[in-house]
């Protein structure tokens, strides 16, 4: 049995503590031992990296679902297990992707933005690193290419925080252009809407003005006065 003694440092974002792990006394053989050791120094190095305060580990512009994709939800889409997806290429809403600077300027969809939480980013160090059992994948949607999280935010930032290049994932493939006949922008005077066609009827969402002109300007997404009736 593997025996874990910690230590702790200071992380100064939200007061949290990182622990550093020590390897006690066990009965495992030299190479296993070894093996172990070297896992304990990589989780050591990342959560050694959070002494200072939780690093910005964002890539690039974020991109926002609601607004790129409205109603990609609707899309038909399929599931693949065990894809090795690298992570630069994950820019999609998480609050791993979103700056550090945006948590405070107020700017757009800084109530989006957060720090990890210690417990949790432990957790996922651990797992991703092979300390504990039953590692599951995060779970990613894919919209054309770009990759959004679903599941696992703090494996992503755990991930990121090892300085590892790709992530196995679970991820739900959806086929947007497919969607693009079945959508309609209805307006009126004091807003527009977007209508999915659907076998059971249609849908109407609430979208922001950016997505608005997104579908008008990229997918060429007719417009149409809303019927009063």
């Amino acid at each position: 049995m593997i025996k874990l003694e910690y230590e702790y440092i200071s992380c100064l974002d939200e007061g949290q503590l990182l622990p550093l792990i020590k390897l006690k006394d066990s009965n495992l053989n030299k190479n296993i031992a070894a093996e172990i050791k070297e896992k304990i120094e990589r989780f050591n190095e990342a959560a050694s990296k959070t002494k200072g305060g939780y690093p910005d580990l964002s890539v690039g512009q974020f991109i926002v679902k609601e607004i790129n994709y409205p109603a990609y939800q609707y899309a038909p889409s399929i599931k693949k297990d065990n894809v090795s997806v690298p992570l630069n290429e994950i820019r999609g809403d998480s609050w791993v992707n979103i700056p550090k600077y945006l948590r405070t300027c107020g700017a757009s969809y800084a109530e989006l933005a957060r720090l990890p939480k210690g417990k949790k980013l432990v957790k996922a160090l651990e797992y991703i690193l092979g300390l504990k059992d039953n590692y599951q994948p995060i779970v990613l949607e894919q919209i054309e290419q770009e990759f959004f999280v679903k599941v696992g935010n703090h494996r992503l930032y755990a991930a990121r925080l090892l300085g590892l290049k790709e992530i196995t994932a679970q991820v739900i493939v959806y086929d947007y252009n497919s969607l693009l006949p079945y959508l309609t922008l209805i307006s009126s005077k004091r807003r527009t809407r977007l209508q999915v066609q659907r076998d059971s009827g249609p849908v109407m969402l609430e979208i922001s003005p950016q997505a608005v002109l997104l579908l008008k300007e990229k997918y060429n997404i007719p417009e149409k006065p809303l019927e009063i009736k």
